[in-house]
């Protein structure tokens, strides 16, 4: 893992459930802003279901974007349900998901600026993040 700072990273993050509810993953794949890798992590997380895992999969990806930069991050999720919630397009009515969605919140302190991005399933960057859920899943990591 690189030791260089950056002034903007981009973090790309999916989350999986094979069930859902049922055993979960996170796949995160993080970038410099021109989409060199700089990192990625899969694991899987228990049991769950497909949202949850979607949080889960920000939250660490922002924990892990702190070794990069504390200036900018730029989220792209699939998840159309989380990256509403974020921007506040959507209202977070579940009580596990308002948990998550508040553990979001109080590490955006943590950067100077960041921005949550709806992309697709097709998106190359989320397809790597989705091989890592499902490597994840497949090897019980």
């Amino acid at each position: 893992m690189s030791k260089k700072k950056f002034k903007k990273v981009c973090l790309h993050t999916d989350g999986g459930s094979r069930g859902n509810p049922g055993p979960s993953s996170i796949g995160i794949f993080i970038t410099d802003k021109s989409g060199d890798e700089l990192h990625s992590y899969a694991k899987r997380i228990g049991y769950g279901t497909n949202n949850r895992a979607e949080y889960k999969a920000i939250i660490k990806g922002l924990k892990l974007c702190k070794k990069f930069t504390r200036k900018q991050v730029d989220c792209f999720s699939d998840s159309k349900l989380a990256i509403n919630q974020l921007n506040g397009v959507y209202r977070v009515k579940n009580p596990m998901m308002k948990k998550y969605y508040l553990r979001v919140k109080a590490l955006e302190a943590e950067f100077d600026f960041i921005t949550y991005t709806h992309v697709r399933r097709t998106d190359s960057f989320i397809v790597k993040a989705d091989m890592l859920v499902n490597f994840a899943l497949d090897n019980r990591l």
